[in-house]
């Protein structure tokens, strides 16, 4: 099978400042909606979380019912965060709702599904595929970014300066990355606009 690619150029470059108790994830899918990114890139995200909730591959893949785990890790934590945003999509197979197979069985509500695998809330909406790395004082993490991770402010929150968390993301054109939607899962696709 061919390898996928296309060329594409930077629209526009945006540059933000998240506030204290901020959902990390939630604010990227919000600059997404608001700037109308369709395909895009976080080309960096730096700052301090007070928390931060993410999935990974579990120690002992045999023993889970599907291949990852979700974690909550306490700090605060200096993180970094990095990804590709698009849309989520419908593809070959008419999607009302996400398969229970497809998430892990603490997640129950329709929109929580949606979330757990990376989209705002359904078709249409901004989806972000991204991985962070963390470290508090006992431990440090990488994973993959799910709702919950909450901004935390300098000085541990004991001051009133604002936060110091900052998202550079690149808006890019010509190209839309498609998040879709099937029968069997989700898969991305690059479409040259």
């Amino acid at each position: 099978m061919p390898r996928e690619n296309e060329a594409c150029e930077f629209d526009e470059i945006i540059w933000t400042r998240l506030n204290e108790g901020e959902d990390l994830l939630k604010a990227i899918w919000e600059i997404a909606a608001t700037r109308e990114i369709r395909a895009g890139i976080v080309l960096e995200g730096t700052g301090a979380l007070q928390n931060v909730v993410f999935q990974h591959f579990p120690k002992n893949c045999y023993t889970c019912r599907l291949p990852l785990d979700v974690y909550e890790i306490n700090g605060p934590l200096q993180t970094n965060v990095r990804g590709i945003i698009g849309v989520t999509v419908q593809g070959d197979a008419e999607i009302k709702s996400i398969p229970l197979d497809m998430v892990p069985n603490v997640i129950e509500s329709e929109k929580d599904k949606w979330n757990f695998i990376g989209s705002q809330g359904g078709l249409g909406t901004p989806y972000f595929q991204g991985h962070f790395s963390a470290i508090n004082k006992d431990v440090s993490v990488m994973g993959r970014l799910l709702p919950g991770s909450k901004i935390e402010n300098p000085g541990m929150g004991r001051n009133n300066k604002p936060t110091h968390f900052t998202l550079v993301i690149g808006k890019v054109k010509g190209i839309e990355f498609q998040m879709k939607m099937n029968k069997n899962g989700f898969a991305h696709e690059i479409v040259k606009l």
